[in-house]
C-alpha cells in the first residue's frame, strides 16, 4: 500500500481524534462550569449482543427460527442486535436451552457410564472441550452470553465490583468477534476503573455506592448504565418536539 492510498486513511483518523478531544474537551468545560471541582466522568455505549460474527453461519439464527422463537428476519436482525430487548431475550433462551442440553447429554453420559466411573458436571464439560469442537463452540457462546448478563445484573444492582470482574471476562471476546476498537479500548477503561481508588478517591467512593449507575426508582434490580438513561430522555425528548 503506497502512502498516497494510506493519506485519505490517516486524515479521517486525526479528524476523529480531533473530533474526540474537542467533545472531551467540552464535556470537562461544562463540568466545571456547572460543578466547580469535580471529576468529569464520560460514558460510552457498548455493542453487548452484537455477538455476529462469532455466530454468523453457526446455525444459529435457523435454529432460533425453526424453533419459533423468531421469524427469519427478526432472527438475522439479532446479529447485529438491532432490537436490544429482542435480542437479549433470544440470548437468554439460547443460555437457558445451552445449559439445559449440557445437563441432558451429561446425564446420559453419566448412566451408560455408570460402571467405569462418573465425573462431575465440569469434568465431563472440561472432557468434552478436548474432544468436541462443536461442544467448544456452544460452550464458548454459552460463556460469552452468561458474561454479558453478569454485566447487566452489576448495571441492575448499581454493583460496581460485579462490573469491573464482568468486564475483566467479556474483554476476551471482543478478539474473536472482531471489534477492534473495543478489544482494544476496554482494557484501558478497565485499568482506569481498577485504579480509581488511588487516582480518583471521591469518583471511587460514589462508584461503589451504586453511583456509576442511573436510578431512576426506588425499585431494586431497577437501575439503568448512564448511555441508556441518556437514550431514554432523548426518546422523550424527540417525542415531545
Amino acid at each position: 500500500m503506497s502512502i498516497t492510498s494510506l493519506l485519505p486513511l490517516l486524515r479521517d483518523q486525526a479528524h476523529s481524534a480531533a473530533t474526540l478531544k474537542h467533545a472531551m474537551e467540552k464535556i470537562r468545560d461544562t463540568v466545571a462550569f456547572l460543578n466547580p471541582g469535580q471529576t468529569p466522568v464520560i460514558a460510552a455505549d457498548q455493542p453487548l449482543y452484537a455477538l455476529g460474527t462469532l455466530l454468523e453461519g453457526s446455525g444459529w439464527t435457523s435454529a432460533i427460527v425453526e424453533a419459533g422463537v423468531a421469524s427469519s428476519g427478526t432472527a438475522e436482525s439479532f446479529l447485529t442486535a438491532s432490537s436490544v430487548t429482542r435480542t437479549r431475550l433470544a440470548h437468554q433462551i439460547t443460555a437457558c436451552t445451552l445449559y439445559k442440553f449440557m445437563k441432558e447429554a451429561c446425564q446420559d453420559y453419566c448412566t451408560e457410564e455408570s460402571e467405569r466411573f462418573t465425573l462431575t458436571f465440569k469434568e465431563w464439560c472440561d472432557q468434552r472441550l478436548t474432544e468436541s469442537p462443536q461442544f467448544q463452540f456452544w460452550h464458548l457462546v454459552l460463556d460469552m452470553e452468561l458474561i454479558i448478563f453478569t454485566l447487566i445484573r452489576s448495571f441492575r444492582e448499581g454493583n460496581f465490583e460485579l462490573y469491573r470482574a464482568a468486564l475483566s471476562g467479556l474483554i476476551p471476546y471482543f478478539f474473536p468477534n472482531n471489534n477492534v476498537n473495543y478489544a482494544r479500548w476496554l482494557p484501558v477503561h478497565l485499568r482506569d476503573m481498577m485504579a480509581l481508588k488511588q487516582q480518583h478517591p471521591e469518583v471511587a467512593r460514589e462508584f461503589h455506592k451504586g453511583n456509576f449507575v442511573v436510578h431512576k426508582s426506588r425499585r431494586e434490580f431497577s437501575a439503568m448504565a448512564i448511555d441508556q438513561a441518556h437514550e431514554q430522555n432523548n426518546t422523550v425528548i424527540k417525542g415531545e418536539s
